[in-house]
Formats: C-alpha cells, sequence, structure tokens
C-alpha cells in the first residue's frame, strides 16, 4: 500500500524536472500559454471576462475582434486561479498545477487502497499509469487540455474501477463513486468538448450503477451532474458569443484539419497544423505532398463565420469522397487504438527532422506498447465476463470507446490516447487487487 501511495510523489517530483529544466526553463508568464489557452487567463485574471482579444487563432478581417467560444472555460479559469495564488510566473504556476493534481491523485489512490490491495501486479499497473514517460511530459503541461485531463482520468478510472467492484446490496458506494466519475466527467468535458459523448456514457453509467439503489437523490444528482456543465456552457455561449452550444467555435476548423484530402496525405507523418500554415510537406518516405496554406485564404468577421466555413469544407469532403473518407478514418483508428510510435511523427514538413529521437523516442515507444498491452487486457477480461453474462463488464469497453469515438472521426495525436490508456491501466489494476474484507476475513479464519 505504502508503494501505491508513494507513486504520486515520485511523478510529482519528475515533473517538477521537466518544469524548471525543459519546459518553462525560460520563463514566462499566464499570457505566453499556449494554442489561445492564455489570452483568456489573462483577461480574467485582470477583470475583463472570459474572452480573447489579442491572439484569435484565424485571421479576423477586424484587428479589434474578441473571441468568446474558441476554447472550454475549465482550462483557462484554472490558470487564472492559479496564477492569482502564485503569481504570473509560468513556472510557479506549473509547479501549483502538478502539486494540486499529486494531491487530488494522492487522494485517489487513498480511497482506492481503502478498498483494495493492489498487490504487486496493482502497483506495477498504477506505476505504469503514473510515471510512464508520455504521462509526466503531457501532465507537466499548461498548455494544451492533457495537462489536466490525464490525471483526472487517472482518478476517473479509479472511480468507474471501484464502482465495478462493488457488489453490496444496497449499493450506496457504487452509487457515489459513478457519481465522482461523472463529476470528473464533467470537468474534463469543461475542458475540452471532444469528451462530450464520454460524459453521456458516464451518466448513463451513474444511473445503471444506481439500479439497486434507485432513489429520487440518486437520480436527481445523476441528472445535475450531466446537464450542469453541458447547460452552463450552451447559456454562456448564447448569451455571450452569438450563438447557443454545447461545442466550440473551434471545432470546425478541427473538423476540416481531420476531414480533407490534403491532412489524408500527410498523416501521420506530418502535424495536420501544417495544412493551414504550409504549401508543401515532405513525408517519410520523400514523397512531396501539396498543401493549401489554408490559414491564408481569407479573414472572417467573427468566430462563428470561421467556424462554419471550414465545418462545411469538412462536410463536403465527407459527402463527396466517402471511400478517401473511410481509409482514413481507418489510419485515425489505427493511429488510437494500435500505432506505438508518435503521432504525429513530426511537426516539421521537412523529412528527418523528426522531434523525438534516440532514448527518448525508445522509452516512449516501450512504454506506448506496454500500455497498450495493458489495456487490451483489460478488454479481453471485459468481453469475456460479458460472455460469461456480467454484462456490467461492457462498461469500460463502453467508456473507451466513447472516449475514442471523436479522435476517430476528426483526428487523433498520442497525446489525445494517453489519457485512455492511464484510465485503462488503473481499472485493470483495480479488476486484478484484491479485496480488503476478503483478506481480513480470510486472515482472521
Amino acid at each position: 500500500m505504502l508503494c501505491a501511495l508513494a507513486l504520486p510523489l515520485l511523478a510529482f517530483l519528475a515533473k517538477l524536472f521537466l518544469i524548471t529544466r525543459v519546459f518553462y526553463a525560460h520563463g514566462g508568464t499566464v499570457a505566453d500559454v499556449g494554442f489561445g489557452f492564455g489570452d483568456y487567463a489573462q483577461n480574467l485574471l485582470h477583470g475583463a471576462g472570459y474572452r480573447s482579444c489579442h491572439t484569435p487563432p484565424f485571421t479576423p478581417c477586424d484587428p479589434a475582434l474578441c473571441v468568446y467560444a474558441t476554447r472550454m472555460p475549465a482550462l483557462p479559469y484554472l490558470l487564472a486561479g492559479l496564477a492569482a495564488v502564485a503569481g504570473d510566473s509560468l513556472v510557479r504556476i506549473a509547479v501549483l498545477k502538478a502539486a494540486l493534481l499529486s494531491l487530488l491523485v494522492f487522494g485517489f489512490l487513498r480511497l482506492l487502497t481503502a478498498r483494495v490491495r493492489p498487490g504487486p501486479a496493482g502497483v506495477l499497473l498504477l506505476a505504469l499509469a503514473l510515471l510512464g514517460p508520455q504521462v509526466i511530459k503531457h501532465s507537466a503541461i499548461l498548455d494544451y487540455e492533457e495537462g489536466f485531463i490525464t490525471e483526472l482520468m487517472l482518478c476517473f478510472g479509479i472511480a468507474v474501477g471501484l464502482a465495478l467492484r462493488d457488489r453490496s446490496a444496497r449499493g450506496a458506494d457504487r452509487v457515489q463513486l459513478a457519481a465522482v466519475a461523472l463529476l470528473l466527467a464533467g470537468t474534463m468535458y469543461l475542458m475540452k468538448t471532444t469528451l462530450a459523448p464520454l460524459l453521456l456514457l458516464t451518466a448513463l453509467f451513474a444511473l445503471s450503477s444506481a439500479e439497486g439503489a434507485r432513489t429520487r437523490i440518486a437520480l436527481v444528482a445523476c441528472a445535475l451532474l450531466f446537464v450542469a456543465p453541458l447547460g452552463a456552457w450552451w447559456s454562456y455561449t448564447g448569451a455571450v458569443s452569438g450563438r447557443a452550444t454545447v461545442s466550440s467555435s473551434w471545432n470546425g476548423e478541427n473538423l476540416f484539419r481531420g476531414n480533407n484530402p490534403e491532412s489524408a496525405a500527410i498523416y501521420p507523418d506530418v502535424s495536420l497544423d501544417r495544412v493551414f500554415d504550409s504549401r508543401s510537406a515532405e513525408l517519410d518516405d520523400h514523397r512531396v505532398v501539396a498543401l493549401g496554406a489554408w490559414a491564408t485564404r481569407r479573414c472572417f468577421a467573427d468566430e462563428w463565420q470561421w467556424n462554419d466555413y471550414y465545418a462545411a469544407l469538412g462536410r463536403d469532403w465527407l459527402q463527396q469522397h466517402p471511400g478517401q473518407a473511410l481509409r482514413f478514418v481507418a489510419k485515425k483508428a489505427h493511429a488510437f487504438f494500435i500505432d506505438v510510435e508518435p503521432v504525429p511523427r513530426r511537426v516539421s514538413p521537412v523529412a528527418g527532422d523528426v522531434a523525438y529521437r534516440g532514448a527518448e523516442r525508445w522509452l516512449g515507444i516501450l512504454w506506448m506498447a506496454v500500455a497498450r498491452l495493458g489495456a487490451l487486457t483489460l478488454l479481453g477480461l471485459c468481453a469475456w465476463a460479458a460472455v460469461r453474462g456480467q454484462r456490467r463488464a461492457l462498461w469500460p469497453i463502453g467508456l473507451l470507446l466513447a472516449y475514442a469515438a471523436p479522435y476517430v472521426a476528426v483526428f487523433t495525436w498520442q497525446r489525445h490516447v494517453v489519457p485512455a490508456l492511464v484510465a485503462s491501466l488503473v481499472v485493470l489494476g483495480v479488476q486484478v487487487a484484491r479485496a480488503r474484507h476478503g483478506d481480513e476475513a480470510a486472515s482472521a479464519s
């Protein structure tokens, strides 16, 4: 048990090294956080509201244009809150974020070890989930959602795994654990709309967990935990951005990014961002693919015109080229479920200019291979249990597919896969652990 509880500290120390020596060694402030999050956080921190006016992700026709729904709110609000406590330094913000998430993980591990004895196999799986090189790398970052979601998915896996193990007659613990999983899913959705299918299926999982203790309170609580994050974002976007939606205005561009002939040609060799800013890309086999530099094509009057323009292009391609689109989906599914190499292989459009080399690359590939083996083992055990009549064993399979579906439909980076692998390893660890009350009863006899 002590080994399991020491894991968050080891993970925090590894992240501390990356934060102070690699990612933020050159300083910076909250405004420098990438992918549009920094400007939102900066405005929140200075009382200017939830908006971004200096770094819109497209070329605005009006230089004074502000956007209100390009990014989901949870991460900018967290960044602003951390900056309010730790100051404007990225190093301090990242360290405080890492410390708080490590404490959250520690709390969930305490919850886990209070109910089961992980044993050597369980501790090994937890160590893989917490200390993998990709896990440490992504959870140390502030610039994208997986910097937070990775560890939240670990906690989600603990809650789901324990809820599935609970076989008590009343099932009160099972309901509470499922509600915790639903709360985590709602939080993650408010970081990234891609998590909406996972939120929906987690709500159904929570309702099914309330079967043995079907009370109005349980049902109302599950309904509120599902509706609240969706309703809050829908209300905000309708009131402020000009369109009520449970999505974000960046999703139109993302739909096109993952559904066009140029992206299909360069994936997974080259980052799909190059479709927007480059005229050509050389693949690893030295074929040269012409790209449209789509970001230079036109300016936009507002964020929804931008969203709709690219969404229409993506939908048109899907309708006009279903065969090519299906082959592209197969490539994305391979990247999500099978590939162990970095995806994308490189950010640069120049062949040979890879992002990862030497030991860093091979350690990453080794962890991905082992983590995928763990995830496949979990899926196999769940499928076998379901064949034997244990229908609840299908939930981990369904939740994984709900998480994966948007990435397979749009596009998959390796950082999108890592949280799913972390959660799978944890659920598997919970399933192979021994029940504490069973051990205690055996020792007493």
